[in-house]
């Protein structure tokens, strides 16, 4: 039962995706994400996934809609933030090192990401849950600050998504 509930998930949130790449909402396009979905998911846990994909990856589809909903309330802050910044030439780029207290790859690989979406940060290493990386209006070199002001509520957010 909870292996269908992923594929059905993993297939809403596809179908999602199709829509918003495909520009267009109507039953074909719906359809065809949820279908392209199922067969991907299906695919990679009968040949790629040493083990199921539903317990290897899995994260509540509700923390999921708030974690793009804080990446995006993010990225246009940190936009509008940093653009006076770069008008008057007022920056102070730097490379800071900041620790994530997340355990596992892909969190570390989801806030990596983030961080690189969001205007001004940009994540040059990962390594374990060190992150390097090169920001464009450094305020704290100090790791726990730094950590703090670039990750926003990733960290929080996906920490209480994700299931051990």
């Amino acid at each position: 039962m909870k292996k269908l509930i992923f594929y059905s998930e993993f297939g809403f949130l596809s179908a999602l995706i199709w829509c918003i790449l495909y520009e267009q909402i109507n039953i074909e396009t719906v359809i065809t994400g949820f279908l392209i979905g199922l067969i991907s998911v299906f695919f990679a846990n009968a040949f790629l996934m040493t083990r199921q994909s539903s317990k290897a990856y899995y994260i509540n589809p509700f923390v999921f809609l708030q974690f793009i909903f804080s990446l995006l309330f993010q990225i246009f802050k940190a936009a509008v933030l940093l653009f006076p910044s770069v008008i008057t030439g007022k920056v102070d780029v730097g490379i800071v090192k900041i620790e994530t207290k997340v355990d596992r790859g892909l969190m570390t690989s989801t806030i990596a990401n983030a961080i690189t979406l969001t205007p001004g940060t940009v994540t040059i290493d990962k390594d374990g849950n060190t992150l390097t990386v090169l920001w464009l209006t450094v305020k704290s070199r100090e790791k726990e600050k730094a950590g703090k002001l670039i990750m926003g509520s990733f960290e929080k957010i996906l920490m209480k998504g994700y299931k051990k």
